[in-house]
């Protein structure tokens, strides 16, 4: 695990912080967001999940504690995010419901990286200037390599080519 080495202490408050990775203070707040769009239930998507797999909001509630355990075990969190992962409880919750929390999670957090990059890149000369080529290139990469099959998928349209080529039944000549 990475070690940042600027800190910056405000006085009265023995909190560290770094601009590297500052969403460690915000995270009551995203916590509580996620959780609040995960009780409304107002996420089309996210609804028709839960019904397809049954998930009961008796699951659902098991998500939110386990993952804070995990978040807040402090100084004696393992190195290991599976290790701590576990000491937390998160795997004894059921893999449908922590999904949905994770997706609720994950929303809330897109939200706060946009208000962010909104707020520190828009307005004004002093503003935080992102290197948007960059960023599209990343973006443009993932998607190229997420979007090229895999070694299983074209072996498993090369086994579907062969079947068909030698089905009994097939018609065509083979040259």
């Amino acid at each position: 695990m990475a070690k940042h080495s600027l800190q910056m202490v405000q006085p009265g408050d023995a909190r560290l912080f770094n601009p590297s990775r500052d969403v460690a203070h915000n995270f009551g707040s995203v916590f509580t967001h996620a959780v609040k769009k995960l009780e409304a239930k107002n996420w089309d998507e996210l609804v028709e999940y839960l019904n397809t797999f049954g998930v009961e909001d008796e699951e659902l509630a098991k998500a939110a504690p386990s993952f804070v355990n995990f978040m807040l075990q402090g100084p004696k969190t393992p190195e290991d995010m599976e290790e701590a992962l576990q000491q937390a409880g998160w795997f004894e919750v059921a893999p449908h419901a922590r999904f949905a929390f994770l997706a609720c999670l994950g929303l809330t957090i897109a939200g706060v990286y946009q208000a962010g990059v909104r707020d520190a890149c828009g307005l004004g000369p002093t503003t935080v200037k992102m290197n948007e080529e960059e960023l599209l290139t990343c973006a443009q990469e993932a998607y190229d390599r997420l979007s090229r099959p895999t070694l299983k998928s074209r072996w498993s349209r090369f086994k579907k080519w062969l079947s068909n080529l030698f089905d009994a039944t097939d018609t065509h000549p083979i040259c």
